[in-house]
């Protein structure tokens, strides 16, 4: 009974500290590590919109952009994401397969009022835009057989992240000369329409033995994240080359680097009982405790090119360097670690990436009397890099879209898949941990103009 007791007891401080590592400071963007911007224009684009943006979403891709803008505009966007995971874990066999998620939720909101040269002595533009740039949503369930000649346990175990981050941005834009444009954006990382944060919940309940006792347990932590910081977005476009229908645009955009403030709240629970020794049964609840941390979050530039062959077809590439080697997390304790795996900093630095997107449009025009619309079509294709320390991640991706402009009424809607395979070792590799993804994207975008 005393060894029991004891190897209870030991167990159950396993339980614990299992428990708290599981809501360790690793960082989980399950999307794209690499939001660039929002719109359905521009994901029907592949996401090459840095020279392109001429809507209110511009902000988010190149703010200088919003000088295309010729009247007051407001945009709402709304997605749709599904994802599938295929996980592949070679430690852990029992835990391999298909795990899915989905959201649907307000993408981008904005509104824009331009100014011109007669009235502000140049001609600018201002805006308030508001935007979902991480999507952190996923769902995993999982069954273990845990058997190590002391315990032998069947697990179900069940772990759902949930939130998404968001900024509130404040832009502006100005024309210098007739074919070069400067603007900038604020970015507030704050609770405004929604809460900046996301939740961690993880349950498991086991039953089987344990030092050849029968016993069932259950154990559950509970994590909260609350994300706050400020950057800029610096644009450029400059209208290289225009004759006849012909144009050639240049865009260049910075995203700063900045240091975000986490706060992560967090509580554990765990349950055994022994039928048949009830006075081995274990309850431990941990309240929720606050852990203070900074999130280091890395720079960007990009750099985007545009072609209008004529007023009907334009095509476009971009091309988008992200430094994530300053992608670092400190702990509450004032320990460096990567936010990928929680590993020592110094251990594993993280690898730069560079995203390249290619896009085409071509537009249906009708300029008839009482018939004047624009029914444009659109495709293109991308290659996303996730930051890594030892492997390339690579994601691919190809999207569809279209619209119509009617009046002062835009809508514009777009479908993107996104995939990649072997991915993510570097963020479970005690586990042997890969996946191959699946992820189906529908945007809606709708523009009115005053």
């Amino acid at each position: 009974m005393k060894n029991l007791t004891v190897i209870n007891g030991l167990f159950a401080s396993m339980a614990v500290l299992s428990g708290f590592s599981y809501a360790s400071p690793r960082i989980e963007i399950p999307s794209s590590f690499n939001p660039v911007g929002s719109g359905a224009r521009a994901l029907g684009l592949g996401g090459s919109f840095i020279a392109m943006a001429d809507d209110a979403t511009a902000a988010s891709w190149n703010p200088a952009a919003l000088m295309k803008l010729r009247e007051a505009e407001f945009a709402v966007v709304y997605a749709h994401t599904r994802r599938t995971e295929d996980n592949q874990f070679t430690e852990a066999p029992e835990a391999n397969g298909k795990q899915s998620a989905s959201n649907v939720d307000l993408n981008y909101l904005a509104f824009s009022v331009p100014c011109v040269a007669q009235k502000c002595g140049k001609n600018m533009i201002f805006s308030l835009n508001y935007q979902r740039l991480y999507e952190l949503s996923r769902s995993w369930q999982w069954q273990r057989h845990l058997d190590d000649g002391v315990v032998d346990l069947q697990r179900q175990a069940k772990y759902r992240q949930s939130g998404a981050l968001y900024a509130l941005g404040a832009a502006y834009a100005v024309q210098l000369t007739p074919d070069f444009f400067v603007g900038f954006t604020l970015n507030f990382w704050q609770d405004f329409l929604k809460d900046n944060q996301w939740q961690q919940n993880y349950a498991a309940s086991d039953v089987g033995t344990q030092g050849g006792f029968e016993t069932t347990k259950f154990d559950a932590n509970q994590t909260q994240f609350t994300f706050k910081g400020f950057n800029y977005n610096l644009g450029l476009l400059w209208e290289l080359f225009e004759h006849a229908e012909k144009k050639l645009t240049l865009g260049v955009v910075y995203k700063a680097d900045f240091t975000a403030d986490i706060t992560q709240t967090r509580a554990f629970q765990n349950k055994e009982n022994f039928p048949a020794f009830p006075q081995a049964n274990q309850d431990i609840n941990i309240p929720a405790q606050r852990f203070q941390q900074q999130l280091d979050m890395p720079r960007s530039l990009g750099l985007g090119i545009a072609y209008q062959w004529s007023d009907k077809f334009t095509t476009s590439i971009d091309f988008y360097r992200t430094w994530w080697s300053d992608f670092v997390l400190t702990d509450s304790d004032g320990i460096k670690v990567s936010p990928l795996n929680a590993d020592p900093i110094a251990d594993s630095p993280i690898k730069n990436t560079t995203q390249i997107r290619m896009g085409a449009e071509y537009r249906l025009i009708s300029q008839q009397y009482g018939r004047n619309y624009i029914i444009p079509f659109r495709a293109g294709l991308f290659v996303d890099p996730a930051p890594t320390q030892q492997y390339k991640d690579k994601t691919w991706g190809v999207a569809l879209g279209t619209g119509i402009a009617y009046e002062h009424f835009v809508f514009d809607i777009a479908y993107q898949y996104r995939f990649a395979n072997d991915i993510s070792r570097s963020s479970l590799p005690h586990l042997g941990f890969s996946q191959d993804i699946d992820e189906h994207s529908v945007l809606g975008s709708i523009f009115y103009r005053f």
